[in-house]
């Protein structure tokens, strides 16, 4: 039976420290596991006795043997007790659940090298630990990054329980990449994996998971698996655990053997100082890390200013400074020292030398003060009159170019309204003029052939069938550019005279919205109109238009981002005396600190993507000034923005206010 054990001597060992077991799953030898050990010494060796055993379970792990090993611990340990035990890797884990309660009673468990697949169901009392994962998407996008023009990935991993584990999580995570191609080495024997990745060049990435045994049974090491796929190819090739650099891995966002056990360490440390260890939670994140071969970032040259900033690099040579440290360290303190002299002595003559000019200069400054005080307050009375001078022209050109700014966003919106309506009816008018040049040929080849007496039955009857349909095509097309046309026409007329009519409010919010139509198409944001059909109000309809339209670009230029599918919906209703409109979307609201300013004019979020400030502030004065109705905004930040506005309907309480627009 293969069994190996180790345990702390010498000058380590006292009898007031504690004592610690750690039970490996594996044997000695094996990086993860000896980078584990390393890991809780790292953090224990100065205040536990550290007791190791190795279970050997990659050779060996039948019943005959889980039954022997229980008996060896049985009995070597049978006058010992222990403060805590460590177990690395699932095998011990499992072994210390099933058997340590009757073992080792009592004692505090900590487990570390597990993933959460692996964690038996029921655990002792008293245990803790930490986690295991790899995550094998970091190490995609990783690979992806620094080699953008690879269309493949090749994932190597076996057939045993973590390899199947881990080829389900990697072809799930495959979904995700449509212009990548997946292949599996799972059922490839090693030479087979040779032979295939010879063959490989920068246009696949190589991603190592778990291989230790290949499909005709053959066993190997994690850095025996490294080195006869790096030695044999020239692609870029990545592992998810540590233990596969410096053996040809570039390397990665890597599981480590020795993190592992430095956690576990740091949790054990904490029982040993009297937490309950059932009052420790497990920890679930992995504390993985980013490592890298410099040789291999060299080899394909990728900068180290484009890695992770907190990534850790081995086989890095050694600087002229890690070399000199004592020489340079030395000179540096010299120097230091010598600088720190000089500066306090330039420092010292420069204070003299300032102090000196400062009290010529306010010697000479009371003296011209006493001198000129009464020319200097006549100077600066006649300054403020200015100034204020100033002020009144600059206010009065203000409220000039208001109104302009205003008048120039009413002609600004009408011009967009014509572009896009223009652009909107190019479509059905085409199609007509398609279907009549089509229409003019045919006649003119049946005329022709209905001239020479060649026409047959058949073709004239094809030619009448196809005449209808095309007549019908036109005419749907025709149609439905009259109706753009009426809608633009009557939309433009109402912008333009101003003149008060009674319009059914429905109606008239489904003309703007269709002559909206080349901007909404442009977006996924569908429009709702909710209400009443027989809402009728006395009103300035132009003025309806330009407030509805500029809610709705607001909402296309604020309210979502580019491509964002999205929803408003407008609902209409009304009282004895009044209109009520609530336009309401749904997309990224308005920030708290912003909504008392929205109606400000030249407020805007967006100036730097062409945004005037001028649209709801233009929208603000048309309801209270020009329409003397009301108009709030409630807003939920990421949820909705919602505009509540309240129009007369008598058109006695409406009255022109043009000053205030």
């Amino acid at each position: 039976m293969l069994f190996h054990s180790s345990y702390a001597t010498g000058e380590s060992y006292s009898l007031t420290k504690k004592n610690i077991l750690v039970i490996n799953s594996y044997n000695k030898g094996l990086k993860w596991t000896d980078d584990i050990v390393l890991g809780i010494e790292s953090v224990l060796q100065d205040k536990a006795n550290i007791y190791v055993e190795y279970m050997d379970t990659k050779r060996i792990y039948d019943d005959e043997y889980y039954n022997k090993l229980k008996e060896l611990f049985s009995y070597k340990f049978k006058n010992y007790s222990f403060d805590a035990i460590i177990t690395s890797d699932v095998n011990a884990l499992v072994f210390m659940t099933e058997q340590g309660a009757e073992i080792f009673p009592d004692t505090p468990l900590v487990f570390c090298g597990v993933n959460d697949v692996e964690i038996p169901e029921t655990l002792l009392p008293n245990t803790t630990g930490v986690i295991e994962t790899i995550d094998i998407k970091r190490n995609i996008d990783l690979a992806l990054s620094f080699h953008n023009k690879a269309k493949n990935i090749f994932v190597i991993s076996d057939s045993n329980e973590t390899g199947k584990n881990n080829r389900a999580e990697a072809g799930a995570l495959s979904l995700q990449y449509k212009d990548i191609t997946f292949q599996y080495a799972t059922d490839f024997s090693m030479d087979e994996i040779i032979e295939k990745v010879s063959k490989m060049g920068e246009e696949t990435i190589i991603l190592a998971l778990s291989y230790v045994k290949d499909s005709q049974g053959n066993i190997f090491s994690f850095q025996d698996v490294a080195k006869l796929v790096s030695s044999n190819t020239k692609a870029p090739f990545y592992g998810t655990w540590d233990f596969y650099i410096e053996s040809g891995t570039i390397g990665g966002y890597v599981a480590s053997g020795f993190y592992q056990g430095e956690k576990a360490g740091e949790l054990t440390s904490r029982i040993l100082e009297g937490e309950n260890p059932e009052s420790i939670p497990i920890i679930e994140k992995s504390p993985n890390k980013y490592i890298f071969d410099y040789e291999k970032l060299r080899e394909f040259d990728i900068k180290e200013s484009s890695i992770p900033k907190d990534s850790i690099i081995v086989n890095r040579p050694p600087s002229f400074y890690e070399e000199n440290k004592l020489i340079v360290n030395l000179t540096a303190s010299f120097l230091l020292f010598l600088i720190i002299i000089i500066i306090v002595l330039l420092l010292n003559i420069s204070k003299r030398k300032a102090i000196e000019k400062d009290l010529i200069i306010r010697t000479n400054e009371v003296r011209d003060l006493n001198i000129n005080l009464e020319n200097r307050i006549e100077e600066r009375t006649l300054e403020l009159r200015q100034s204020n001078d100033k002020l009144k022209e600059t206010l009065d050109l203000l409220k000039e170019t208001q109104r302009y700014l205003i008048e120039r966003e009413k002609i600004s919106a009408l011009g967009d309204l014509v572009g896009g309506v223009a652009h909107e009816i190019n479509t059905p008018i085409g199609i007509a003029l398609t279907g009549v040049t089509y229409l003019v040929e045919n006649t003119k080849d049946i005329i022709e052939k209905l001239n020479n007496n060649i026409l047959k039955k058949a073709e004239l009857e094809k030619y009448l069938s196809s005449s209808t349909d095309t007549n019908n095509i036109i005419q749907s097309n025709i149609n439905r550019a009259s109706k753009v046309i009426r809608s633009f026409k009557q939309i433009a007329i109402d912008q333009s005279t101003g003149d008060l009519q009674t319009i059914n409010l429905k109606k008239y919010f489904e003309d703007v919205v269709l002559s909206l139509h080349p901007e909404l198409k442009k977006t996924r944001i569908s429009l709702e109109i909710k209400g009443s059909n027989d809402i009728e109000i006395t009103t300035y309809p132009g003025d309806i238009a330009h407030i509805l339209t500029n809610l709705i670009i607001n909402t296309i230029s604020h309210g979502y981002e580019e491509y964002e599918e999205g929803k408003i919906i407008i609902t209409i209703d009304k009282t004895s005396k009044e209109a009520t409109i609530h336009y309401k979307d749904f997309g990224k609201g308005i920030k708290n600190k912003n909504l008392n300013k929205i109606f400000e004019p030249f407020f805007t979020t967006a100036r730097g993507k062409g945004g005037t400030g001028l649209g709801l502030n233009i929208v603000y004065n048309l309801v209270t000034q020009r329409l003397k109705g009301t108009i709030i905004c409630e807003s939920v930040e990421g949820k909705y923005t919602e505009f509540i506005l309240t129009i007369p309907l008598e058109k006695n309480t409406i009255k022109p206010d043009t000053d205030n627009l």
